[in-house]
């Protein structure tokens, strides 16, 4: 009852530990009386609600039992997946695992924000201050967390809003190191990149040497910023050495998801910097991994890297389904700037002069409403000026240059602070 109204077998099994054996014969009694159905291979849901909330109203008392059903989820699925550890950190608060299940949820709330499903960050954001009348020091954590929300969804302002409000209720000088990093990363957003990389390298300097894990992961943030920082710059060099610092940083922080994103990083600026190949073969092997650690999160950022890459070296057998199913995925979620990026690759990969013609005009809407300041982005607009001008759209070919001029002196405005 407390793994959901449907359950994998599996996870049964790992929550139940040495009773694990006897859960094939427990399902099949549960079946012949009516008690659960099978949903297909080892997923199974119970029949009537009725009876699952009286057994929820009686396992709910049991702090055993709740620890036992989110290690058994966790062995299941791992803890990457934001729906999973969202669960897992329910049943930890109530088993009285504070620590463990505010470390879940905020993580949950993080990566479904990354992740462009602003809803359920949203969702898990309210679950986050019902705790609060539990703990209300926790304020400024969850203030951090909906900084991230409101700066994924493109809401900066409310972003920067939440980040002084949790700097004004702390001392802790982890919290306020956090808070230097949101900072860092929101004026990015904002096109004030001479702050952005103040902050970011006062951050890194501060925080890389320090054996806290914690800090740690401030510090690989930071590097990634400072790594986006010299992209923009047009210093690949050093942004790939500042994505590989960040890669490791997280690694000897524990941060497995941190570490595959940094790779990815890593990836995009070889894609761009005469090393296609290897940044393909690179960014495979980290979806291998990603899929292998169910880390949905570092799978679906493989996945972009994968099909960028792919557009730009013009695989377009390839490219093609990938680029088309992406820009579905973030329309759905309302991900503007993943959109963005989906649509350069759909017009990368168009086949025909009337499909390149309309998937540029696409791509020109959705950038001027989200510019996407990657350099493989620009390494793509730039691309697509030659295919537009081999097609004979010179007129296209222009308003592609044109919003390159224009990003160009929009980065010179906010490395000189204007």
């Amino acid at each position: 009852a407390l793994l959901g109204a449907r359950f994998d077998v599996e996870a049964l099994g790992y929550a139940c530990g040495e009773l694990g054996e006897s859960v094939p014969e427990v399902i099949d009694h549960a079946l012949v009386v009516g008690l659960v159905r099978a949903e297909g291979d080892s997923i199974y849901a119970f029949d009537h609600a009725l009876v699952r909330e009286a057994l929820l109203d009686e396992a709910r008392e049991d702090r055993r039992a709740c620890v036992d059903a989110a290690n058994g989820l966790l062995r299941r699925y791992g803890k990457e997946r934001t729906d999973i550890a969202a669960v897992v950190a329910e049943l930890l608060h109530r088993a009285g695992d504070y620590d463990r299940a505010w470390e879940r949820l905020l993580r949950a709330i993080t990566r479904a924000a990354w992740a462009g499903d602003d809803g359920q960050a949203r969702h898990h954001l309210e679950q986050a201050e019902a705790w609060l009348e539990i703990e209300p020091s926790r304020k400024p954590h969850i203030a951090l967390a909906e900084a991230d929300v409101h700066a994924y969804a493109r809401r900066f302002e409310q972003g920067l809003a939440c980040v002084a409000r949790a700097r004004s209720a702390t001392d802790d000088p982890l919290l306020l190191a956090r808070c230097d990093a949101n900072d860092a990363d929101i004026l990015f957003q904002l096109g004030r990149f001479a702050e952005a990389s103040t902050i970011a390298a006062s951050s890194l300097a501060a925080n890389e040497d320090d054996p806290d894990p914690d800090r740690l992961m401030v510090a690989a943030r930071a590097a990634a910023r400072l790594g986006a920082l010299a992209a923009l710059r047009g210093e690949l060099d050093e942004a790939l050495a500042l994505h590989e610092k960040s890669a490791n940083l997280s690694k000897r922080a524990g941060d497995a998801f941190g570490a595959r994103i940094g790779l990815l990083r890593m990836a995009r600026i070889r894609g761009v910097h005469g090393e296609a190949d290897r940044a393909l073969r690179d960014a495979e092997q980290v979806l291998e991994i990603a899929e292998r650690a169910r880390d949905e999160a570092a799978t679906l950022a493989a996945h972009e890297t994968i099909g960028r890459l792919l557009a730009l070296t013009g695989r377009v057998e390839r490219a093609r389904p990938l680029a088309h199913q992406r820009r579905r995925s973030a329309s759905v979620r309302g991900d503007e700037a993943r959109a963005t990026s989906a649509a350069l690759d759909c017009a990368l990969v168009a086949t025909e002069s009337a499909e390149l013609e309309h998937e540029t005009v696409r791509f020109l809407d959705a950038f001027v409403a989200c510019p996407h300041d990657h350099p493989s982005t620009v390494a793509g607009m730039e691309q697509l000026t030659i295919l537009l001008v081999g097609r004979g759209m010179k007129a296209l070919a222009d308003e592609v240059k044109e919003l390159l001029r224009e990003r160009s002196e929009r980065i010179d405005r906010g490395f000189e602070g204007r």
